[in-house]
């Protein structure tokens, strides 16, 4: 399965981290099922618990290098169609007029962020201040009729 959602960065004026595609195979989903049980089981004790935070995300975020040339952007937009995330097929073009590596925003701190409804992905970006965050996919919606 792979996502492509929308992010919002903490500086609104700032292109990084608008777009993030997440490539989830079998082996993800059950990390992130297994992740899932660790936060309910740890919200069971505390109630305030509201989100954890895991290392080893598999976000790729977007923004900051696209071509003004092009129209990865608009690609992408059209892709989402409105809609927050949806599911792309494995040869949707992330490229954006250069190679594909120039494409992807450089990330730190990329963490995979569980919560009771569902999960989000985190990153930091490498050469500022600015993080940003995916919206919440729902694990409804993330296994569909494996729950």
């Amino acid at each position: 399965m792979r996502l492509l959602l929308r992010a919002y960065p903490t500086n609104e004026h700032s292109a990084f981290g608008r777009y993030a595609v997440v490539e989830l195979d079998d082996e993800a989903l059950k990390r992130i099922a297994a992740r899932r049980k660790l936060f309910l089981a740890a919200h069971e004790q505390d109630s305030q618990l509201n989100e954890m935070y895991f290392w080893g995300s598999t976000a790729e975020f977007y923004g900051d290098n696209f071509d003004e040339d092009d129209d990865t952007e608009e690609s992408f937009d059209g892709a989402l169609d409105g809609e927050e995330w949806v599911e792309i097929p494995a040869d949707f073009d992330t490229t954006s007029g250069n190679d594909d590596e120039d494409s992807v925003d450089r990330t730190d701190c990329d963490q995979l962020v569980v919560r009771k409804e569902g999960v989000a992905w985190y990153a930091a970006d490498h050469y500022g201040d600015v993080t940003t965050m995916t919206v919440v996919v729902t694990y409804d919606k993330l296994f569909k009729d494996k729950l």
